[in-house]
C-alpha cells in the first residue's frame, strides 16, 4: 500500500485513474460508495443525506446519495471500460433517540441500495450499520475496500 492518497472531503467526489487508492474518514451515518472497474479506475463519494432537498442539490450534488451516485457512476463510467462495480461502507446509527423511524445511516443506504438498483450496478461487498464510526481505504489496483472502525476494528471487502 502506498503513502499517497485521493482524499476525499465531506460531500465530494474524487475519481482516481492511475491507480492511487481513494481515502475518507469520519463516516458516521454518511456513506462512503466506492465505484471500481476493472482497469484500475475507482471513484469514492462521500454522502451524507439520502436525498436532496425538493429544490434540488444547488452546488453540492455529493452531499446526497441519491444526486451524488450517478455523479459518481458517470464519472466512473467515462473514465474506465464501463464495467463499474461497487462497495459500501458507513451507514452508522449513531445517536439512539428511541425512535422506531429508520436512521439517517439506514436511510442513507437505502437509498443507495435503491439507485444502484434501479441502474442494475452490481454490489460486491458492503460494511454498514452499527453503531461506531468508520475510515476507509479503497485500493483500486486490488479492488479491496479497507475499514478500520473507531473502536479499532478491521475489515477488508
Amino acid at each position: 500500500m502506498t503513502d499517497r492518497y485521493v482524499r476525499v472531503g465531506l460531500a465530494e467526489v474524487r475519481v482516481s485513474t492511475d491507480g492511487t487508492p481513494l481515502a475518507t474518514s469520519g463516516l458516521g451515518s454518511c456513506l462512503a460508495i466506492v465505484a471500481y472497474t476493472p482497469d484500475d479506475v475507482a471513484g469514492m463519494l462521500h454522502a451524507m443525506i439520502p436525498e436532496a432537498p425538493d429544490e434540488g442539490p444547488g452546488d453540492r450534488p455529493a452531499k446526497f446519495v441519491d444526486t451524488g451516485v450517478g455523479l459518481l457512476l458517470d464519472r466512473v463510467g467515462e473514465a474506465g471500460d464501463g464495467r463499474v462495480r461497487v462497495k459500501l461502507a458507513g451507514g452508522a446509527k449513531m445517536f439512539d433517540f428511541g425512535s422506531t423511524d429508520a436512521s439517517v445511516g439506514e436511510r442513507n443506504a437505502a437509498a443507495a441500495a435503491r439507485i444502484l438498483s434501479s441502474r442494475d450496478v452490481s454490489v460486491t461487498g458492503t460494511d454498514l450499520g452499527g453503531a461506531i464510526g468508520r475510515s476507509v481505504v479503497f485500493d483500486p489496483t486490488d479492488a479491496v475496500l479497507r475499514i478500520r472502525g473507531a473502536d479499532g476494528s478491521t475489515n477488508r471487502i
